[in-house]
């Protein structure tokens, strides 16, 4: 199933703010599965909700929620937070007769300090929708989530790793961007009107603020 609208935050039953990807809608309209899933979530009650044999762990993949809620807020996807992500799980089969869903990313061009219209984006926002909420008032989680940020940021989602990731992909644009910028000159890229090099150095910038912020955010969360 793939998020279409900002209604996909996990707060209310029923599945109108996602379409059908697999299987193809017009051969098995098949929606039970993530209906069972968004009522489980907006509605069952904490006890039910934690519960170790048929709760949240039984039916989604905390582990990949997890990384998935820190990849969004590393980059300050905001629209992708209660939209524009895939959710699926794998078929059953006799050794998983009752696989657990996942996420998968999905639409990251409102990222590093745009959002989708390219407008700037302050690096000081918390992103998180109702299954977040739920999964992060339990201590226990709460405590792996932590575990789970301090152990990317030695490396993953290290400003090192992340700007360097950023140079290598402006060696494979540049160039481009060059000839753009010759073909269409004082166009600019963006409605501030940045040139492709400013861009990059504010993404930089905006790279270093933000994981001060969230290293800030997840000290007050301990």
């Amino acid at each position: 199933y793939k998020a279409v609208d900002h209604g996909a935050n996990f707060a209310q039953p029923g599945h109108p703010a996602y379409e059908q990807r697999e299987p193809d809608s017009q051969v098995l309209s098949y929606w039970k599965p993530i209906d069972e899933l968004d009522e489980f979530v907006s509605a069952s009650s904490d006890a039910d909700f934690l519960d170790p044999k048929s709760g949240i762990a039984s039916r989604f993949d905390v582990d990949n929620a997890i990384d998935f809620h820190l990849l969004i807020l590393l980059t300050s996807n905001m629209d992708g937070i209660d939209k524009n992500f895939i959710i699926a799980r794998n078929a059953p089969t006799s050794a998983e007769p009752k696989p657990r869903f996942f996420f998968a990313p999905w639409d990251y061009d409102a990222t590093f300090g745009r959002n989708w219209n390219a407008a700037r984006v302050e690096p000081n926002a918390w992103l998180t929708h109702h299954l977040f909420d739920r999964l992060l008032a339990n201590p226990e989680y709460r405590k792996k989530y932590q575990t789970r940020w301090t152990e990317l940021r030695k490396k993953q989602f290290s400003a090192e790793t992340i700007k360097q990731m950023i140079d290598d992909n402006v060696s494979t644009l540049g160039p481009a961007s060059k000839r753009n910028s010759e073909r269409w000159p004082g166009a600019g890229y963006y409605p501030d009107n940045t040139s492709f090099g400013e861009d990059i150095d504010q993404m930089k910038t905006w790279l270093d603020a933000r994981l001060d912020w969230l290293d800030k955010e997840f000290a007050k969360k301990q």
